[in-house]
């Protein structure tokens, strides 16, 4: 059997696109990840967080949203907006 320069060229294409294919196949994997829901700063806020450290990271985005939402809500009297539209 003779190899011409098509035939090599035909079988390095396909020898690319399964490659190719693996390679997608391979990275496609779908990872765990968390969902978690919570109301504030006057909504309904979702975070899906997938990784090692996910929880820890969806814990510290709860606490700091809350930190913020303490400070510029309107509707809580201790907040520092309020503060601000008392002298208003």
């Amino acid at each position: 059997m003779i190899f011409t320069i098509e035939i090599a060229l035909i079988l390095l294409a396909v020898l690319i696109a399964v490659v190719l294919i693996l390679i997608f196949i391979i990275s496609n994997n779908k990872r765990p990840y968390i969902i978690s829901q919570f109301y504030s700063l006057g909504t309904l806020n979702e975070l899906k967080v997938s990784g090692r450290n996910a929880e820890k990271a969806i814990k510290e985005s709860i606490q700091r949203l809350s930190e913020i939402d303490d400070k510029m809500s309107v509707f809580k009297e201790y907040s520092e907006i309020s503060a601000i539209t008392l002298y208003f």
